[in-house]
């Protein structure tokens, strides 16, 4: 089995984020605050997770999830997966 982690590509996840935020795709920079800058509430960052998590096949604990503030951080969950089919489960330990 593979170490390597799973990569997406920035431009992927700000296209995804401007497109739930409704935001300008100009505004949706790495440190552009998804509440204060692209608008987003709690309901809209919950949804922007899940599709996520099932357009990239990636899973983010949901204690990982509550501290996504940022484009950056979003972007560091989403690639901060292993690719070999590890998993973590919602209070983080290996499934």
């Amino acid at each position: 089995m593979s170490n390597s982690a799973h990569h997406t590509d920035y431009s992927s996840i700000a296209a995804l984020v401007a497109e739930v935020s409704e935001a300008e795709p100009a505004s949706v920079t790495p440190k552009a605050s998804l509440r204060e800058d692209l608008g987003l509430d709690s309901l809209g960052i919950v949804e922007l997770v899940t599709i996520i998590r099932e357009r990239f096949d990636v899973t983010i604990p949901e204690n990982q999830a509550d501290g996504v503030l940022t484009v950056q951080d979003l972007f560091d969950r989403v690639n901060d997966q292993p690719s070999d089919g590890f998993q973590l489960t919602q209070n983080g330990s290996p499934s």
